[in-house]
């Protein structure tokens, strides 16, 4: 193993340790499926964050085993909620914090470019020194305001924008869906007890041209919290003043 991150070298870990990670990583049956490489790559990611998690406050979620389910297997049930993902070119995550969902389905969908957009600046260069390290070039970070990123040059261009346990239904929809091509996907990540948000963004979903086309129930094993992916197609074109200036999609929500 030789990937490299600046004068780190991660082929000098205790391999002993990488190898307890894959078999932790490959005994999660909605992991195993994935090829060696990917399993050996999110083995290192998981080795980096533990790491720079004691310098800087990344996640709460600390154990290995916890941050494989949590993270890794939690971020890629979006395979189960939209199987065309891996068709995807040009994907955003919004408010990326760790790198997740983003690293997770950059590992696993390499043809697609994905922009991992996280205004605080720690964060981002953590995801930045994890894509370099992980060899990932299909990564950009954005170190910005989703709501300035959807008003740029990827404006009503990409096929897949996420976001996970960040902002509420109808603020998300608003900075998301612009940023869609027409019949692009917005990927929301959310717990049950969301459903009467979400009933409560009908007009918001109206004014910006976008329809709820799924909702994907999941439990991850143990957990006895219900989670949702709400996923929300981009029907019609948004109007130009979408979203507005930062904050305010989440201040002053569309009702």
């Amino acid at each position: 193993m030789h990937f490299r991150f600046g004068t780190i070298h991660l082929s000098d870990l205790h391999m002993n340790t990488l190898t307890e990670f894959e078999s932790l990583i490959a005994a999660q049956t909605a992991l195993a499926a994935y090829p060696p490489e990917v399993r050996q790559k999110l083995a290192v990611l998981l080795s980096f964050l533990l790491e720079r998690n004691q310098q800087i406050n990344l996640t709460a979620i600390r154990e290995p085993e916890a941050i494989i389910l949590y993270h890794y297997v939690d971020s890629l049930e979006l395979a189960h909620a939209v199987p065309d993902f891996l068709t995807a070119k040009a994907a955003a995550d919004i408010g990326s914090g760790a790198g997740f969902p983003v690293l997770p389905l950059a590992l696993v969908a390499p043809a697609c470019h994905w922009y991992a957009i996280e205004s605080v600046g720690k964060k981002a260069a953590f995801i930045r020194e994890a894509a370099n390290l992980l060899e990932l070039s299909n990564v950009t970070v954005v170190s910005k305001r989703a709501e300035d990123f959807a008003h740029g040059p990827q404006r009503g261009i990409l096929d897949l924008v996420t976001a996970r346990a960040v902002g509420c239904f109808a603020g998300l929809c608003e900075v998301g869906l612009p940023m869609l091509r027409q019949g692009g996907k917005l990927v929301l990540y959310k717990t049950a007890s969301s459903h009467s948000e979400v009933a409560r963004s009908a007009k918001a979903l109206e004014i910006l041209g976008g329809e709820l086309v799924a909702e994907h129930s999941y439990r991850l094993t143990g957990d006895r919290q219900d989670r949702v992916l709400y996923v929300v197609e981009r029907v019609k074109e948004v109007p130009a003043k979408y979203p507005r200036p930062a904050g305010e999609p989440f201040r002053k929500r569309l009702a």
